[in-house]
């Protein structure tokens, strides 16, 4: 017989919406209530296993990370209450907000289980969604959306408070004006990723001249595209979304110097 404080998964729910009318395409937090609504459906128990939920965690969005992903159009003041508010968990009284970090999910179910055993918890959500190509569509349509929101009430914070990136990358980001994961962008092109490559190179001896700094980053780059040729998922992007595809470009001396320097 399985103990009372024995935790369970019970349900899972997930939603893609491909909505190319951007009035009618959800927010973050509308897309993270349908797939809330359909783990409960998923676990036999519907409405009233939502109304039996004390505890809601939501994990942290990209938008609340990193500049990259910054929205333009706002969010949710407390995420984990907006989500309570949308799916009717009128007893959840534990509202968690997560800091950044890949490993926050399973890291929740584990904290959860934990808390389950203890007979602190007894029924609890953990749920997220990002809605960034809405987000990129309009932003490049030019509409404004309105993601803003105050459902009021606090919320506890689980993870840790760090950064996906080193202050190395941030400050190269912000010496070159480029776009450096998380800081100030992101390592997508040649020119933004050749600096960092080539100082780790040159400081580890892989080669001494920037000119033959140069060859090993433009031969590097090859192997990627031949790489990318093949990758049937990247086979459809153009140019300007896949930098890397099918070219080489020369390192940019100057960068490569200024990046022999900064380290």
């Amino acid at each position: 017989m399985v103990d009372d404080l024995t935790p369970v998964l019970i349900g899972a729910g997930q939603i893609t919406q491909r909505e190319a009318d951007l009035s009618a395409a959800l927010s973050p937090l509308d897309l993270t209530a349908v797939a809330a609504r359909a783990a409960a459906e998923d676990a036999g128990g519907g409405q009233r296993l939502i109304e039996g939920l004390d505890t809601i965690v939501a994990i942290r969005s990209f938008s609340d990370t990193s500049w990259r992903f910054a929205s333009p159009f706002g969010g949710s003041k407390n995420p984990p209450k907006s989500i309570s508010d949308r799916i009717g968990a009128v007893n959840a009284r534990r509202l968690v907000y997560t800091w950044p970090g890949g490993n926050m999910p399973q890291w929740c179910v584990n904290r959860l289980f934990e808390m389950v055993t203890r007979g602190e918890v007894d029924a609890a959500l953990i749920a997220g969604g990002e809605s960034l190509s809405t987000q990129k569509a309009a932003q490049r349509a030019k509409i404004e959306l309105d993601w803003n929101e105050d459902p009021g009430g606090a919320f506890e914070r689980w993870g840790v408070e760090t950064r996906g990136w080193s202050d190395v990358e941030d400050r190269h980001g912000r010496a070159e004006g480029l776009l450096v994961a998380g800081g100030k962008g992101v390592l997508e092109t040649p020119e933004t990723l050749d600096p960092l490559l080539f100082s780790q190179g040159f400081h580890q001896g892989l080669f001494q001249m920037i000119d033959e700094g140069a060859r090993h980053l433009d031969q590097l780059r090859l192997n990627f595209g031949r790489i990318d040729l093949g990758n049937a998922v990247l086979a459809g992007r153009d140019d300007e979304v896949n930098p890397c595809q099918g070219r080489i470009r020369q390192a940019r001396r100057i960068i490569l110097d200024r990046a022999i320097i900064e380290f």
